[in-house]
């Protein structure tokens, strides 16, 4: 899950993959709605979007999914 922080809307959102691929990386999804207003958890129950990866062993697993969430852009604006 990419966690919404304490931000108010998101305008835009992509992910960047590498250039070379990151073979454990499965998928990026970004599930936000642009324009719609997000709602932090614990009051709330919005997620940017998900980062998906499998590989042999958890670390391997957490790095990948670490490095595509660096790569995740988001342009987020104040509500209102």
């Amino acid at each position: 899950m990419v966690d919404v922080g304490d931000t108010d809307r998101v305008a835009a959102g992509q992910h960047r993959p590498r250039r070379d691929g990151d073979p454990f990386l499965e998928d990026v999804t970004i599930s936000a709605t642009i324009g719609r207003p997000l709602v932090p958890l614990p009051e709330g129950a919005s997620y940017l979007g998900f980062i998906f990866a499998r590989a042999e062993t958890p670390a391997l697993v957490e790095a990948a999914l670490r490095e595509a969430h660096r790569r995740v852009e988001f342009d987020i604006e104040p509500a209102g």
